[in-house]
């Protein structure tokens, strides 16, 4: 799903918030009909975007922690929460950076707060666009606001 090359400062300036959530929901419906991308059973769905004053962009997504994502202690799996961490901002990279495949070069994960079952935010925003690299961070949020893991991540741009 490559589009037209242009420059990070090029991609700034042409965001449109309609068009960021458009892309993000082709991104989710994209997952949801490959079997092969199921893993983890990870459904996020989109919940709101927007852009930052410096240009940057930010996406909301929400999703729900069940039963599957927990660990012998009934919390949910660090794993099963940084692959939700990941997907998000994985999605958010795509979409700022125009490209389809973007390899998670590193991520860094912090838990805060026990995650249990039950409705989760997820804000991910990117912090930096460049030609090769576009880096984001995350917060996953409980029902009631608090925050249970930051992240941050930088992702390669495939050409």
């Amino acid at each position: 799903m490559k589009r037209a090359l242009m420059s990070a400062a090029n991609r700034i300036a042409s965001f449109d918030k309609a068009q960021i959530a458009k892309e993000v929901e082709d991104f989710l419906i994209l997952e949801k009909k490959d079997p092969e991308l199921d893993y983890a059973m990870i459904e996020i769905e989109y919940a709101d975007c927007g852009i930052l004053e410096d240009g940057q962009i930010w996406v909301d997504y929400t999703i729900d922690i069940k039963h599957r994502h927990l660990n012998i202690y009934g919390h949910a799996h660090g794993g099963a929460i940084a692959t939700i961490v990941d997907a998000g901002m994985g999605i958010t990279a795509a979409v700022a950076s125009e490209y389809f495949h973007l390899p998670t070069v590193d991520m860094s994960l912090l838990y805060h707060h026990v995650v249990l079952e039950g409705r989760h935010r997820i804000h991910c925003q990117t912090t930096h666009m460049g030609r090769k690299m576009v880096n984001c961070r995350c917060g996953l949020y409980d029902a009631q606001g608090n925050l249970c893991a930051t992240s941050m991540a930088g992702y390669y741009v495939k050409e």
